[in-house]
């Protein structure tokens, strides 16, 4: 049994940060931007978990509340063991 610390020495726990355009524009609360930037990101590497949390934040201050909520819910069932 792997434990939880073996676990976060996986390739998906240490994956790249987002974008730092797209961080830059979250705090400059620019979301549209954002979204762009995080989408593209995502559509080039769909495996890449450390883009739907900023991009569940993106859908969050755009209003659109179900697309945030699927972000939130793919990056918490993709990073699970991480944080254990």
């Amino acid at each position: 049994m792997q434990t939880p610390a073996r676990r976060c020495l996986s390739a998906q726990c240490h994956a790249p940060r987002p974008p730092g355009a797209a961080l830059a524009l979250l705090r400059r609360r620019r979301y549209a931007d954002a979204r762009t930037h995080l989408e593209a990101a995502l559509e080039a590497n769909p495996d890449a978990t450390e883009v739907h949390y900023p991009l569940a934040r993106a859908y969050q201050g755009l209003g659109l509340e179900d697309k945030a909520k699927a972000q939130m819910k793919q990056f918490l069932l993709r990073s699970r063991g991480c944080f254990s």
